[in-house]
């Protein structure tokens, strides 16, 4: 009988203290998800880099956004501070002599738009802010020296090209180049 019993009371508790843990491990589970809160954002998105320093101003900037000093170096770290400060109304500020080089500019503009293009000759004045400049190739030094020619002639009759003489005349032909990796070129076949 004593065997028996064992076996009895083995076969029934142990349900039992399976259903008691399992009841702890609800509660538990339960308590947690009502005790969570997800953590509050702030009211309004002050970005890194700026100043909070009070909740009635308005978040500022520390640095200034723009150097104001030019970084010595690269060529066209020049050329963009050169056009920074004469065409960014926030870095050239309230000079007179900007405001008339703009209307003198927008003038000329006006006028006649390939006449700057024929006046178009070599710059050397870029040439000394490059160290290396003599050992560059040809091409790139002819380059430096004419890059602020933005207008250039074009060609537009050209005989014995587009159909031979005396013949009707072919229609011209457009060809375009796209230098493209290899990659890019299979995605637009």
């Amino acid at each position: 009988m004593a065997r028996c019993s064992g076996r009895i009371l083995c076969i029934c508790l142990l349900p039992c203290m399976m259903v008691g843990h399992l009841l702890i491990y609800v509660m538990v589970s339960i308590c947690i998800t009502m005790s969570y809160s997800p953590p509050l954002l702030p009211v309004r998105f002050i970005a890194p880099g700026t100043s909070s320093n009070s909740g009635q101003l308005a978040a500022h900037p520390l640095n200034p956004f723009w150097n104001l000093r030019l970084q010595k170096g690269a060529l066209w770290n020049r050329l963009q501070h050169r056009l920074d400060r004469q065409h960014n109304p926030i870095l050239r500020g309230n000079r007179t002599w900007s405001k008339q080089a703009n209307t003198e500019d927008s003038q000329a503009q006006e006028g006649e738009p390939h006449k700057s293009s024929l006046a178009c000759s070599a710059d050397q004045s870029w040439a000394p802010y490059l160290k290396d400049f003599s050992t560059l190739p040809e091409l790139m030094r002819d380059f430096v020296l004419s890059m602020h020619c933005t207008d250039y002639p074009l060609l537009t009759d050209q005989p014995r090209v587009c159909g031979s003489e005396g013949q009707e005349a072919e229609a011209p032909m457009l060809l375009l180049a796209i230098k493209s990796e290899t990659g890019n070129f299979e995605n637009r076949q």
